[in-house]
């Protein structure tokens, strides 16, 4: 992930659509038809390959006009990186389909970082605020760039339901 680190501008504010392109440039030709394929010969989850598929299909300028925080994407992919690193140093060919899902959910769709599936998020339809039982803005933790915040009764009834 260094050279896609060095490939970041120095600027302060990085327009989400060159976000977006620096991430879809470093994807070959071969991993675009696989992702597209299902994902087979790639080390990738479900949830990653449709992120994955949504970043390259995306039009530019189809979102909201956001401009990322250039400092603040280059932090996150150096926790993840190091996070990988330590915890899935077997795997690491998954590492850059983690780290895009994760931008682009983070910076570019405004998207919880973990599938619902996996926090057990909630999205309230009428705000649409997402809310999550396991946040914790600690040291090292990736929630700092998620888009769900806290909510004490969700973890309280996840937690009760739980063996």
């Amino acid at each position: 992930m260094n050279d896609f680190l060095k490939s970041l501008p120095d600027s302060p504010l990085l327009p989400a659509d060159t976000l977006a392109d620096l991430m879809t440039a470093r994807i070959s030709e071969e991993q675009k038809a696989a992702l597209f394929a299902g994902g087979e010969g790639l080390v990738i989850n479900e949830p990653n390959r449709k992120t994955m598929v949504t970043l390259l299909t995306r039009k530019a300028g189809s979102g909201p006009d956001l401009n990322v925080k250039t400092e603040e994407a280059k932090a996150m992919v150096t926790r993840l990186s190091a996070y990988l690193d330590e915890y899935m140093a077997d795997q690491p060919e998954a590492h850059v389909w983690i780290i895009f899902a994760c931008l682009f959910s983070a910076f570019i769709a405004g998207e919880p970082l973990h599938p619902q599936e996996m926090a057990r998020w909630e999205k309230d339809e009428a705000t649409g605020t997402c809310r999550c039982g396991f946040r914790e803005d600690v040291p090292g933790s990736t929630c700092r760039w998620c888009v769900c915040v806290y909510d004490e009764d969700l973890r309280r009834r996840l937690t009760e339901n739980t063996p």
